[in-house]
């Protein structure tokens, strides 16, 4: 590169030329930084020089956010499902309405955090509630995967998301259900009451009990292969491999899954362990609609006012809490750490693919089972207690 020409324009800043490679013809070219001062200009050409020396493709740096984005989701276009494409662009949404139009290069950690924070203080436009502490990773996370993507393509050099804080106090408890609640699930009959056992007292994910088959069920040795999914992407159920390879498992039969079972076999005319209501997988909304009334019928029958799930003067549930199949999921996985199964065994029948998710459940015993594990422990140091005291006698 030639030498610098310094010169001070008419509208009195300063500019810094320097030349930066020949054209097509062989001429040189030049690039101008201006500034308030001789330095400031300086400095920019500086940096510029040694952002091209560092191999940073400057084009790309100056792009904005949006359009890193934009082509982060064709990156991703065919590498995920449906729905968690369009979870993408949701997700995206809130980024590029905060900073979108800011080129890739000028956002920094500050900025993400400030969105991150504002959400955290504010509600959905759409539920109206508070936005959870996995949505909000879920946004940070889709933007360290965008700025990944700008360092893959040598546009900027640091990921400014790493290291932004999610608020602890938005972090949503998971819910594992009552006593009471399962109970319920057990002897108040229904036709969504098979998903929910199964969800239940084997552990499968929704997706994995839609598109179930009585020909996965071995009664025999009393167990369940896993090895499908669905994916209610534009309501249609379709058919996949199982969210991660840790998904394909088997999964063992308890005796109360099992006596259950066997008499939903009887009784059963469809392949699926649990159909719709025309003997096929469910669709989104038709999945919506029965779980739906499932908790209507339930709240109907342990309630003390509502007679009718068509009564106008109700809405919602009116006696009992509302649970979700996620929440059925977790108390079988609760119910595995509080037995004494150890947490590579749990993860085995619960498919995580990761033993740290498996390992979180155990942050999240119950106040009565922590104060029984902790007995063992000061029985343990009494005893010790004795035998120490005896060596120095």
């Amino acid at each position: 590169m030639s030498k610098k020409n310094n010169v001070k324009s008419n509208d009195g800043y300063f500019r810094t030329r320097i030349c930066i490679g020949k054209d097509e013809n062989g001429r040189y070219k030049y690039k101008s930084f201006y500034g308030k001062t001789q330095s400031e200009a300086d400095k920019k050409a500086r940096e510029y020089k040694a952002t091209i020396e560092k191999g940073i493709d400057i084009a790309g740096a100056e792009d904005s956010f949006a359009k890193w984005a934009e082509r982060w989701l064709r990156f991703k276009k065919g590498k995920v499902g449906n729905s968690q494409y369009k979870a993408y662009e949701s997700l995206l949404k809130h980024l590029i309405d905060y900073f979108g139009g800011e080129s890739i290069k000028e956002i920094r950690m500050m900025n993400i955090q400030d969105l991150i924070d504002s959400l955290a203080n504010s509600k959905s436009e759409y539920t109206g509630n508070s936005y959870s502490y996995k949505t909000l990773k879920e946004i940070k996370g889709t933007a360290v995967q965008v700025f990944n993507y700008a360092i893959d393509n040598r546009a900027i050099e640091y990921n400014p998301a790493s290291r932004v804080i999610i608020p602890e106090a938005t972090k949503k408890e998971r819910r594992c259900i009552s006593d009471e609640e399962e109970a319920r699930i057990i002897f108040f009959p229904h036709r969504m009451q098979a998903p929910a056992m199964i969800m239940l007292y084997a552990g499968l994910r929704r997706g994995e009990v839609i598109p179930l088959q009585w020909s996965d069920i071995d009664f025999e040795n009393r167990t369940i292969t896993v090895n499908k999914a669905v994916e209610l992407s534009s309501n249609q159920p379709e058919l996949k491999s199982t969210k991660t390879e840790a998904g394909n498992r088997i999964v063992f039969i308890n005796p109360i899954l099992l006596k259950f079972l066997k008499k939903h076999k009887a009784q059963s005319k469809s392949k699926y362990v649990c159909p719709s209501l025309n003997g096929e997988m469910f669709t989104q909304s038709a999945w919506a609609k029965a779980w739906n009334s499932y908790l209507l019928d339930m709240d109907i029958e342990y309630g003390t006012e509502r007679k009718s799930k068509y009564n106008p003067n109700y809405s919602g549930l009116q006696s009992i809490e509302r649970f979700t199949p996620h929440d059925l999921r977790h108390t079988f996985t609760t119910r595995l750490v509080e037995s004494g199964v150890n947490p590579k065994e749990a993860q085995m029948q619960i498919g995580h693919s990761s033993i740290t998710t498996t390992l979180d459940i155990y942050t999240h015993l119950s106040d009565e089972h922590i104060k029984q594990e902790m007995q063992k422990y000061n029985d343990y140091t009494d005893n010790r207690f004795e035998y120490l005291e005896s060596l120095i006698k």
